[in-house]
């Protein structure tokens, strides 16, 4: 079996499962233990965007990440544009009105499954942070498969499917909103916020009476 790891540094091309090799490194930050961590997401931005956030903190530790996503996302680009490895698996998501594309995704997941959990059997993490998004599920299953501890990140008031199937067996699953604790009981769930780029600072609450046009901008989905 083949599984494409495409990288900023190197060309894109499938790469034998068996001869997959990751870069390490043994101290990070303060002196502490260097960890390996495997942060999964994709779909959307919403899912794509706070992955990467924790995986650049987390690579400015000092930990050395490899970024697990569908082959054929968003988050393909972004990882490699921001410099990480990346597991690119073929993956689809599930869709509950159409049949045929439900069947299909079905088809591939058992493939994807058995990639990502060969992927983590070679790159050995310390931990799988799955962001949510259908490209996340394989690293998660992967991850309780083998005793791999793992981490979920919901943006989401309420859980995607990912998170509401692993909730239970993951470590923590860290919360965008606070509400989010009322679908997820018997969970370790820790209201978090979410995860913003460094270039966002925290303004004042108001720029009234400094003459200063004030533009608000909200999102969703």
């Amino acid at each position: 079996m083949y599984q494409s790891i495409p990288t900023s540094n190197a060309e894109n091309r499938p790469v034998p499962a068996g001869r997959m090799e990751f870069s390490t490194s043994s101290r990070a930050e303060n002196g502490r233990r260097a960890m390996r961590m495997v942060v999964s997401a994709g779909g959307t931005g919403g899912h794509t965007n706070p992955a990467l956030v924790i995986a650049l903190e987390l690579r400015k530790m000092g930990h050395t990440i490899l970024f697990v996503g569908s082959e054929n996302g968003q988050e393909r680009t972004k990882a490699r544009d921001a410099g990480f490895e990346f597991l690119g698996l073929k993956v689809r998501g599930f869709s509950r009105s159409n049949v045929l594309k439900l069947m299909q995704a079905l088809y591939v997941l058992p493939a994807a499954l058995g990639a990502a959990r060969n992927a983590l059997s070679v790159f050995r993490p310390h931990a799988v942070l799955g962001a949510g998004g259908y490209a996340s599920g394989p690293a998660a299953v992967a991850a309780v498969r083998s005793s791999v501890p793992l981490f979920l990140l919901e943006q989401n008031v309420y859980p995607g499917l990912v998170t509401r199937r692993m909730s239970k067996r993951a470590r923590c699953v860290y919360t965008s909103f606070a509400e989010s604790k009322e679908f997820l009981r018997g969970a370790n769930v820790v209201y978090t916020g979410n995860p913003t780029r460094s270039g966002f600072s925290r303004g004042p609450r108001s720029y009234a009476g400094t003459g200063r046009k004030t533009m608000l901008v909200m999102g969703g989905s």
